[in-house]
């Protein structure tokens, strides 16, 4: 992996604002021509590039104290034009920054270019168990996390075969940033559906989220293997509600006295009474 590896959502977009909008009952005038748009061609809002401008300004001064330059460093970017926008703003990188596909925001299907009243009334039932099926959930004719794991490893791969020696920073999605948690963190799909249902603001993927990892260990030695993680907010990087310090990363490994004990927090719906009377 690259020395760090730091990973930013997009600044808030167009289709934040149409969701949010809809959500509080007060949906956007032009919301349904929004939506007939491809979500790949949606733009930043005015907020979503002042969010930008903050993500850059945490870039560069981080930079300026790691005494870091920015040719040590491999730039990736989703082809959406939410994210394309966002690194334009940053204000780093110069003419380095490659798009990848394998970067791109989870597929939502047919789903994507509804109202969101419309996504609710056709699909209530089935965005019901999101948080709870999380790793396995499919919208609609769209990708679960598994399908984004996929990708998302092949590119992790490329990170590790071309990066080691140098600093990765990557603009892409929430959902696209969570299955990376999931491979860097080593969760599991029980992990991913703890953190989906509980709400953590300081380690939640608001727009702009910077998420930082490093192979550099708390007691300042290089390691081979990513060691720690932060949360970062930079329109507030001093707020601790929204902020988490460096973090060590523990690869979890389990007794067999621990796999008992995972099973049964899960309940059985066949007992040997009732196939005896069967």
């Amino acid at each position: 992996m690259p020395i760090t590896f730091t990973s930013i959502r997009h600044g808030e977009s167009e289709s934040n604002v149409a969701k949010d909008r809809a959500e509080r009952g007060k949906p956007l005038p032009n919301e349904e021509k929004l939506m007939q748009t491809h979500t790949s061609e949606r733009r930043l809002t005015t907020k979503g590039r002042e969010q930008a401008k903050a993500a850059g300004v945490w870039l560069r001064h981080w930079m300026a104290v790691e005494h870091l330059h920015e040719s040590s460093f491999r730039y990736y970017v989703s082809p959406y034009i939410r994210t394309i926008e966002t690194a334009g703003v940053l204000g780093v990188g110069g003419k380095n920054w490659r798009q990848d596909n394998r970067l791109m925001e989870r597929n939502w299907g047919s789903m994507d270019l509804l109202t969101y009243d419309e996504r609710a009334r056709r699909f209530g039932e089935v965005l019901r168990n999101r948080k709870m099926h999380a790793w396995f959930w499919r919208p609609s004719d769209g990708e679960t996390f598994q399908d984004v794991f996929n990708r998302r490893y092949s590119m992790f791969v490329t990170y590790r075969r071309e990066c080691e020696k140098i600093h990765c920073i990557q603009v892409s999605h929430g959902e696209t940033m969570l299955v990376d948690r999931y491979i860097l963190e080593y969760w599991t799909p029980i992990k991913l559906r703890e953190y989906m249902v509980r709400h953590d603001d300081t380690v939640h993927i608001e727009n702009c989220r910077i998420i930082q990892y490093t192979r550099v260990g708390d007691d300042g030695r290089l390691r081979d293997k990513i060691q720690r993680v932060r949360f970062v907010n930079p329109m507030d990087p001093n707020d601790p509600q929204t902020n988490l310090d460096w973090q060590p990363i523990v690869r979890p490994l389990y007794s067999p006295e621990d796999l008992l004990a995972m099973a049964a927090m899960f309940p059985r719906f066949i007992d040997d009474d009732m196939l005896e009377s069967a």
